[in-house]
């Protein structure tokens, strides 16, 4: 599983001239960071928002997709690459990036709302989180478009 690898380990998968991570997984990993920053700019915005622990859950149930967004990602380049079956059983290529930009978006959202009603001390962690959001889902449009050729 990707979110078990060190940081040093996982950029020598994603550069290894091998099936395994690419695009897809780093797109899910950049959004599963931008969650881990809005679950700690939630958890220390509970003076500004009610809901600030609510919030702080939702963070992490989408960092928590995003970790294994990325090694379905993984698992399903590997399989692509080495002509076996997908073990997601995902027919669809774009089927795991789809998934994963749907959950960009899911986090950019949460991005804005906090960047707007969340500690003013943080809001360059919300802003952050949204920047990244917003590139996880650009590189998932572009696996898509890739896939189909174009």
């Amino acid at each position: 599983m990707i979110a078990e690898e060190s940081v040093a380990g996982l950029l020598q998968l994603m550069s290894a001239a091998e099936p395994g991570p690419a695009a897809g997984s780093a797109a899910a990993l950049t959004a599963g960071l931008a969650a881990a920053l809005l679950g700690k700019t939630a958890r220390l915005s509970g003076e500004y928002l009610d809901d600030a622990g609510a919030l702080a859950t939702a963070a992490d149930t989408l960092r928590e997709q995003a970790q294994q967004l990325a090694t379905d990602d993984a698992e399903g380049v590997r399989a692509m690459l080495s002509g076996d079956t997908d073990p997601t059983g995902q027919p669809d290529p774009s089927a795991t990036p789809r998934r994963i930009g749907e959950l960009a978006t899911d986090i950019a959202g949460l991005a804005t709302h906090l960047a707007t009603y969340g500690n003013p001390t943080l809001l360059a962690d919300a802003h952050t989180a949204g920047h990244l959001a917003r590139a996880a889902r650009a590189g998932t449009e572009a696996i898509i478009r890739s896939n189909q050729g174009r």
